[in-house]
């Protein structure tokens, strides 16, 4: 058996691994949001299979091999979706801080509004102990 083929089941295995890990793999480029399925093949001396990819799919692999896919389309989709959900829930956070901080600032006024314009207080009544005188003892 062609010893390129006896190492195919490890690096498929080690491809799904990285694949898996996506944006915490040092393969993925944030800028396109791709796997860079070419550089993990030349880091893995398969530069020759990176080569017959690109006469099947197309040149640039990446983008042609990912492309091409359903599932990542999906994934991409999705991922987009989730990224736009997120966008929302910052605005919707950002907005609720401020009515927050509103809110305080409002409180804090008017509070000091009401110790402003409450009636004075009348004095505390203090309740002194009747002495005892040494004849009553």
């Amino acid at each position: 058996m062609d010893e390129s083929l006896k190492e195919m089941p490890q690096l498929l295995a080690d491809l799904r691994e990285e694949v898996g890990r996506w944006e915490d793999s040092p393969y993925h480029l944030a800028e396109e949001d791709l796997f860079d399925l070419e550089r993990f093949l030349e880091d893995r001396g398969r530069k020759d299979l990176a080569r017959r990819l690109e006469s099947v799919h197309g040149r640039p692999l990446n983008r042609a091999f990912w492309g091409r896919l359903l599932p990542y389309r999906r994934l991409r989709k999705a991922r987009a979706l989730l990224q736009e959900r997120e966008e929302e829930r910052k605005k919707e956070r950002a907005r609720y801080l401020r009515a927050f901080l509103e809110y305080q600032e409002e409180l804090g006024l008017f509070l000091e509004r009401l110790r402003e314009e409450a009636p004075p207080r009348p004095p505390r009544l203090r309740i002194v102990p009747k002495e005892t005188s040494p004849e009553d003892g």
